[in-house]
């Protein structure tokens, strides 16, 4: 007969297995499992929700040069197809601020300065 305590530790390690492996997902890159942290929809909604903001505290969307950010969202389009998460919808956006600068957020949210 199993005692109460290795019975509480087998269920809890039973627990903890099933619950990591809940998070799991196979990494594109090595094709082994690993731990997600993060809830890839949560990441899509999250970085949806800061965009605009983030763009606004950038200065704005570089709106002067159209070609400029023609030629940002075709490199960007280039370059996603052989990333790791290449399954985001990414978007590409210029911003009005002079000082040479880029950022993400999650979900696949760039933004690049126009420097």
């Amino acid at each position: 007969m199993i005692k109460p305590f290795k019975f509480k530790l087998l269920f809890s390690f039973f627990i903890a297995v099933l619950l990591l492996s809940a998070g799991c997902s196979v990494n594109p890159v090595t094709g082994e499992q690993e731990v997600s942290w993060i809830d890839e929809e949560w990441e899509r909604k999250t970085g949806q929700q800061y965009y605009g903001l983030q763009q606004q505290a950038g200065g704005g969307r570089y709106l002067i040069d159209p070609d400029l950010t023609l030629y940002v969202k075709s490199v960007g389009q280039r370059i996603t197809p052989h990333s790791r998460r290449s399954s985001l919808p990414y978007e590409f956006v210029v911003l009005n601020d002079s000082s040479p600068n880029a950022w993400a957020l999650p979900g696949g949210k760039i933004a690049i300065n126009r420097g």
